[in-house]
């Protein structure tokens, strides 16, 4: 009989993380489409103008995620993994808690973006009319669900729902295309912002729903303090 030596032992569990993780790569991969779908259906509808001003917009909204993420998302996932692994954690506290800190200081950097948002349009040459500042407004509230549904994402890889979430995900790509679609042919640029919003809801709905569901089913921990949950 063979014995196992360390480097296939190695190779046995880079192989098991790579085919863990594989599911999330593709969900990774769907909510890229997702993130800047509309922008390409919008492409083909609405003017270069009118389109590059929606652009504009969302690169100032994307700052919310990308706050939040730098500030909470990125430690939650360690934080999770612990409190999942510890005999004595609290997942599910740590989850509430990352999420709270999400969406305070998403909102935090809307109020300071709304409160910039005059001297930055006139930076930019750009028109801070009515609609421009309504489809901002649109597109920081659809960031702000993304900066949530990021937390929940940290919360489903600790306990590697990776074939639920891909699952699921996917249904919400297959419902949002035509969804986003109709907006944009009807709305144009106002549309692909509530395209964009409507694909977050989704997400944050979906994510939401599939963590909280695994609360219902037991978490094993093993006797090396690593936690996994059993599907």
């Amino acid at each position: 009989m063979q014995r196992e030596t360390p480097a296939t032992d190695g190779a046995r569990s880079v192989r098991s993380v790579w085919i863990a993780g594989l599911p999330f790569f593709v969900a990774t991969t769907v909510l890229s489409g997702l993130q800047y779908g509309e922008r390409f259906l919008a492409s083909g509808v609405v003017t270069a103008d009118k389109l590059g001003r929606y652009v504009f917009a969302w690169s100032i909204a994307n700052s919310i995620q990308t706050i939040a993420y730098a500030t909470i998302v990125v430690t939650a996932g360690p934080r999770l993994v612990r409190a999942l692994s510890a005999v004595d954690g609290d997942f599910w506290t740590v989850l509430r808690a990352s999420a709270r800190s999400s969406a305070c200081i998403s909102i935090l950097a809307v109020a300071g973006i709304l409160f910039a948002s005059q001297p930055i349009f006139r930076l930019a040459g750009e028109p801070a009319d009515g609609p421009a500042l309504m489809m901002l407004l649109t597109l920081l509230v659809s960031f702000v669900l993304r900066s949530i549904a990021d937390v929940f994402w940290s919360g489903a890889v600790a306990l590697r729902l990776g074939k639920p979430v891909v699952i699921a995900i996917s249904v919400v790509a297959v419902v949002s295309i035509p969804l986003e679609w109709m907006l944009v042919t009807r709305l144009g640029a106002i549309g692909a912002a509530l395209a964009h919003l409507t694909a977050s809801v989704g997400i944050v709905a979906i994510l939401v729903l599939i963590v909280m569901r695994a609360r219902e089913t037991p978490v094993v921990v093993d006797s090396n303090k690593e936690a996994f949950y059993v599907s």
